[in-house]
């Protein structure tokens, strides 16, 4: 009897040990990120199980009953099998888990488990007879290890998941099967039941109203009916050609959720409405820079002249003109003399590598530059410094070149994933309609005429939506100097003093301007308006700001739209009272129409994120010399008034209000303060580095985020020897814009991949444990007290080990930049008991040159910031361009 007894626990515990493996298996590695999409925002105190009831179609019941007979078991496999359908309809994902009840245990068994996981790979090509069969095989293997405590299990290898993904999402039961169950026995959101009486179907699905409102959830109720309907009508067909919007849904999608229609001058040029308000408002100052600043009738004459000596060369048209200059009042000048002489402004960052600049000008067919400096080594092309257009250049007076609206603009350019970057063609209709479109929707709540504030670098899109509607509505332009952009104080200072009412603004620039008034209010009494974009926009940054200002706040604009469609695409005037989180991107700006589609460019239900597609007057040309890749994103729909359909790769959702809401990138694009930023270009970099050469095998690139949240990008290769970072970081900015290259390249043996066999970007090692690997001597240590303090500062800030920090290397060649160079500035302060300004900073670069800087100071014999007093494009100007623009987009 023992040798009996001992025979059954050792069997036992083998079944058990089999158990653990296949559920091990199902749980692992499992992504539950298909889910019906979450839709409240607020935090709330408690959360409660809310329920809704419906009823199954009449006709809907007889097919049920002529495909499963009287089988329930049969019956919750199909209605299973739809959930699952749906589900993946709803999150675009393949990989799906749902859970259901355990089926009725023998009587001399306890009731060990409760719930049995369901993993299914629903592909979107399959159709609802392969689902059924994919479902049914996953239960049944389910079943076969039911006698587990898979919720232990769950607990045990979710350990290190949030309390909110340790649940499934979605569960099932069928009341004549399974009997009484709720949702939280089943560790799930949302529970759908199913129930039988006298021969009629009925579902009542029950969930947290902590994570989804009724519309949601009725919705979802709706919409299974009808998916499951088509379902059993066509069991062969492709589940994802399934359409099942109501016709209202599709009026609210594709009508009232939309932009107004706007009448605006269609017919009608930059240059031309630029010279209606020179007519209107000769003596009216157009453009303001520091102490510079120019009348309409000023930059009329002076960009007159640019434009007579453009025209004097052999520049055909339709070609752009690159433009290499610093922020100047000029500037402005520029960019209308080139559009009045009939071509397009191709924006050139000064500090670019030499041979993206050539690629550039190649790519883009330029044949000439204007630029306020004389060299330009290594580039074989036409060169007009401004300075000698304004003097020597005399003008015809039948200086009239016919612009269409349809001519090119402006070209700009934008990181690419063939390893180059890529030219986008806005034209100047597109330009006039964004300043109609921006006329109504801002500049008309305000008073008349507006000192508008440009923070933008004209290297960037942004740039356009205060330029432009600044000059062509004859309001005043002022544009920030670089130091002023990089520092919170002199921000605060900028819009006291020139009494801005309206500006352009990044979530950085906020971020600056919250650091700097900590300890104080700020009065802005002027500023109306701030147009906010560039990136993500919280509400818990916008209320630090606005706490910030005494007396009247101004107005906060989420403004979203790519470079492909001007600027501009949506907008939301946020209210004073907005109490969600997430704060919206808004409704498309006027004349401007917005589809939300999954995988296969179908429409998908409000609440459900999919690619964002901008349709109307604002979408651009296309890439300039590139018509496979313009053939690709810019889709030609003859049935849309504006007859083109732009794909952002932004993920995003119409929310029931008709606001829309960003969530993220779909594709290998991100956003680096602002920068748009292709990560495969840097892998192709890192890959074709002819320095290398051939050396690196493989290369993965991710964007990381440091713990003051400044978010930087870093490269993991495998490479067939050890590769010194720094040559390969020094030998990449040769090539690829400051921004682009990454702070840290940590070398490994191999890539970490899951259960699933995918890239396990979790299991990447940290770069600051992989820093000192692989890495060059440090043969250039601290000398003295003084340079061990600023080494300790440098690793800090830049959070990497101090034995990396060389006392010759800049603090930008270490990966600093323009915001963590303030916080530079105030610990050195805080150490030394010295002030270093920003702008020294730029000058002095290295803890040696620190260090020396602050003895000279001590000893008041500091070296001056040097400056001829002759060109506001000075050395430190130039300094300061050196970051590229970081707070830019």
């Amino acid at each position: 009897m023992i040798e009996h007894d001992d025979f059954q626990l050792k069997a036992a515990a083998k079944e058990r040990v089999r158990e653990r493996a296949y559920w091990t298996s199902i749980l692992s590695g499992v992504q539950l990120d298909g889910r019906i999409p979450h839709t409240v925002s607020q935090a709330k105190s408690a959360a409660m199980n809310r329920s809704l009831h419906s009823s199954f179609p009449v006709a809907m019941n007889h097919s049920l009953k002529q495909l499963c007979g009287e089988s329930d078991l049969r019956l919750f496999i199909v209605l299973t099998t739809a959930a699952f359908g749906l589900l993946q309809r709803y999150s675009g994902k393949t990989e799906l888990m749902v859970t259901v009840p355990t089926m009725e245990q023998s009587a001399h068994q306890s009731a060990i488990n409760h719930m049995l996981p369901l993993k299914a790979e629903i592909e979107p090509h399959m159709s609802f007879s392969a689902g059924l069969e994919a479902v049914k095989q996953s239960f049944q293997e389910a079943v076969r290890h039911q006698n587990y405590p898979v919720h232990i299990l769950m607990d045990e290898l979710w350990r290190s998941v949030g309390e909110d993904k340790k649940r499934v999402n979605l569960a099932c039961a069928y009341e004549p099967l399974h009997g009484q169950t709720n949702r939280e026995q089943l560790h799930a959101d949302v529970l759908i039941v199913w129930k039988k009486e006298q021969d009629h179907l009925h579902a009542e699905v029950h969930w947290d109203d902590s994570i989804y409102d009724d519309q949601m959830i009725e919705q979802f109720s709706r919409h299974f009916m009808g998916f499951t309907e088509q379902c059993l009508e066509t069991p062969e067909q492709t589940m994802s050609t399934h359409s099942f919007l109501s016709d209202m849904e599709k009026s609210q999608l594709f009508d009232s959720f939309q932009g107004e229609s706007l009448d605006y001058p269609v017919n009608r040029d930059i240059v031309s409405l630029f010279q209606q308000q020179v007519q209107l408002h000769p003596a009216r100052t157009a453009v303001v820079f520091g102490t510079t600043s120019y009348t309409y009738e000023e930059v009329d004459y002076l960009s007159d002249r640019i434009a007579c000596r453009l025209s004097q060369s052999q520049i055909t048209r339709e070609t752009p003109v690159g433009l290499r200059m610093y922020r100047s009042a000029e500037l402005v000048i520029a960019i209308l003399g080139i559009l009045k002489a009939g071509y397009a402004y191709l924006p050139i960052d000064v500090h670019l590598p030499i041979e993206r600049i050539r690629y550039m000008l190649k790519n883009s067919g330029a044949t000439a530059i204007v630029s306020d400096t004389e060299g330009h080594e290594g580039l074989d092309i036409e060169i007009h410094v401004i300075q000698d257009m304004l003097q020597k250049s005399s003008i015809k007076e039948n200086l009239t070149r016919a612009i269409s609206p349809s001519d090119m603009a402006y070209v700009l350019y934008t990181s690419g994933t063939t390893g180059h970057p890529k030219g986008v063609v806005i034209e100047h209709r597109h330009v006039i309609n964004l300043v109609y479109g921006m006329k109504t929707r801002f500049f008309d709540l305000l008073p008349d005429p507006l000192q508008v504030g440009m923070l933008a670098s004209h290297i960037f899109d942004a740039s356009v939506q205060t330029l432009f509607p600044a000059l062509l509505l004859g309001q005043t332009l002022h544009i920030a100097k670089d130091e002023v952009r990089m520092d919170g104080h002199a921000l605060w200072s900028f819009y006291q003093e020139h009494h801005i009412q309206l500006s352009d603004v990044t979530p950085s620039h906020l971020k600056l301007m919250n650091k700097a008034a900590v300890q104080s209010k700020q009065d802005l009494p002027a500023l109306k308006m701030m147009l906010v974009g560039g990136e993500v926009f919280t509400k818990e940054l916008m209320d630090q700001f606005l706490q910030h200002i005494s007396g009247e706040k101004p107005i906060m604009i989420n403004a979203y739209g790519p470079t492909e469609c001007t600027v501009q695409s949506s907008s939301f005037l946020i209210p004073q009272d907005w109490d969600e989180q997430v704060i919206p991107i808004g409704q498309p700006m006027p004349n401007e129409h917005i589809f939300i589609c999954d995988a296969h460019g179908e429409p998908v239900p409000i609440g459900v994120f999919g690619e964002l597609y901008i349709a109307g007057d604002g979408v651009g040309r296309g890439y300039i010399n590139h018509p496979d890749l313009s053939k690709e994103k810019f889709i030609k729909k003859p049935e849309l008034s504006s007859g083109m359909l732009y794909g952002t790769g932004d993920l995003a959702r119409w929310r029931f209000d008709g606001l829309l809401e960003f969530a993220k990138r779909n594709d290998g694009q991100v956003k680096i303060r602002g920068y748009r930023i292709e990560l495969e270009e840097i892998r192709r970099a890192i890959l074709d580095d002819p320095h290398m050469q051939g050396l690196v095998q493989d290369v993965i690139v991710i964007p990381k985020e440091a713990q003051d949240q400044d978010q930087y990008i870093c490269a993991y290769m495998i490479a067939k020897q050890v590769i010194d970072q720094r040559a390969l970081r020094q030998s990449l900015s040769e090539r690829l814009p400051g921004y682009m290259v990454p702070r840290h390249i940590i070398q490994i043996e191999q890539f970490p991949l899951n259960l699933s066999g995918k890239l396990d970007i979790q299991a990447l090692p940290n770069p600051e444990d992989q820093l000192a690997d692989h890495q060059a001597p440090v043969t250039i240590q601290a000398h003295n007290e003084t340079e061990q303090k600023l080494v300790r500062i440098f690793a800090s800030i830049l959070q990497v080990p101090g034995s990396q920090i060389r006392i010759d290397e800049p603090f930008f060649d270490l990966g600093g930049n323009s915001f963590n160079i303030v916080e530079l500035s105030n610990k050195v302060k805080e150490e030394f008991q010295q002030e270093l300004t920003v702008m020294e900073l730029f000058q002095f670069t290295t803890v040696s040159q620190i260090a020396a800087q602050l003895k000279n100071k001590a000893s008041g014999q500091e070296k001056q910031i040097e400056d001829d007093g002759e060109n506001e494009a000075d050395d430190l100007e130039s300094a300061a361009q050196l970051l590229g623009g970081m707070i830019d987009e």
